[in-house]
């Protein structure tokens, strides 16, 4: 053995080690981005998904009677022989505030939900009312509540059926 050998890493291997660490960090410093805003659309996503069921559970719950309201958010629900379609928008903030049906939002409102009621045209017959239900977020981007939402980054749709008979 060379009793001088040394015993380390050469200026070579050092920088090939550090061009590979810096390689890596630049990577996974590109991607957190990426992570953010895929993390922030996964929250808002579960949001809209709660919500869409809260609508949903509040236009079940509303009773048959004529010029039917649903009794939390205040939808009207149509009764067989009113025009084919109607659509209602509520705005709807993360602190559970919403504005009143067909209102424009006042600021702070994050979501806005856009139901579409499809009415039988008959009555008499054992037919459902469709109802599609459109979360979009953010709410500024559409609003007008009277108009179809089509600026929005982010949205959650659901279809539902009512057996109103």
């Amino acid at each position: 053995m060379n009793a001088h050998a040394s015993k380390g890493f050469s200026l070579v291997e050092v920088a090939i080690a550090t061009g590979i660490t810096t390689f890596c960090l630049l990577t996974l410093f590109g991607l957190l981005p990426i992570a953010l805003n895929q993390s922030h659309y996964a929250s808002a996503q579960t949001e809209a998904a709660n919500f869409a069921a809260a609508l949903n559970d509040d236009i079940r719950a509303t009773p048959l009677k004529r010029a039917p309201v649903s009794p939390l958010y205040g939808f009207t629900i149509p009764v067989a022989g009113s025009p084919d379609v109607t659509s209602q928008s509520i705005y709807w903030s993360n602190a559970g505030a919403f504005t009143k049906v067909n209102d424009r939002p006042v600021g702070d409102e994050v979501f806005r939900a856009t139901l579409w009621f499809l009415v039988p045209e008959q009555t008499g017959m054992r037919n459902a009312t469709m109802v599609r239900i459109l979360i979009t977020w953010p709410a500024e981007a559409d609003g007008n509540p009277n108009e179809i939402p089509s600026h929005f980054s982010g949205s959650f749709e659901v279809l539902t059926a009512l057996d109103r008979n």
